[in-house]
């Protein structure tokens, strides 16, 4: 018998993804964020393989992102008075800088990088089959697209912090190093 909660749930999923990547201001972008969060916690929920200290490690490491994220917004929203996305350009250096290492604190939460990675062995090992597919391939993909859109989100604090470091093909560069790291450090 087919598992309609389940497939609602998935459904849900899959709206969450496609409303953060479409989102033209943070209200979308965070809205997106949850309704991933909280289907992919009801859908880990639902394996009997779950226990309950891996399904509160999982809710507790993607709450703390989604504060972190709204915690960006908010500042953002005090210091520019909008919710565009468009309009980060508008806020000063070093408030952009605070906003940068707010999402990007989030969105390193999501993809499960070193040391924010507790969560991840025990989600993807309680995970039904299927459901640890969506999370390895598609859910911790959200998070590295936040973490591609933050130099073009804030192209002068991120400069001026490490010059051309974090701009350009060695934000890349960066990136795949702090990957390999945690793919080498998070399995021991």
């Amino acid at each position: 018998a087919p598992d309609r909660p389940a497939y609602a749930l998935y459904a849900l999923l899959l709206l969450g993804m496609q409303l953060l990547l479409l989102a033209g201001d943070f209200i979308g972008f965070f809205v997106g964020w949850e309704i991933m969060t909280w289907s992919s916690y009801l859908l880990l929920l639902r394996s009997p393989r779950t226990d309950l200290e891996g399904a509160q490690s999982y809710i507790l490491f993607n709450l703390a992102s989604a504060f972190l994220l709204l915690a960006g917004i908010l500042v953002f929203y005090s210091l520019t008075g909008s919710f565009r996305i468009q309009a980060v350009g508008d806020a000063g250096g070093g408030a952009q800088l605070a906003l940068a290492a707010l999402l990007g604190l989030a969105f390193l939460i999501k993809v499960g990088t070193l040391p924010l990675h507790l969560w991840v062995p025990r989600a993807y090992d309680q995970a039904p089959d299927t459901f640890s597919a969506f999370l390895s391939a598609l859910m911790s993909k959200m998070g590295v697209y936040g973490l591609i859109l933050l130099p073009t989100l804030f192209p002068e604090a991120l400069t001026g912090l490490l010059g051309s470091l974090l701009n350009g093909p060695a934000a890349g560069y960066l990136l795949a190093w702090v990957g390999v790291i945690t793919s080498i450090v998070a399995t021991f």
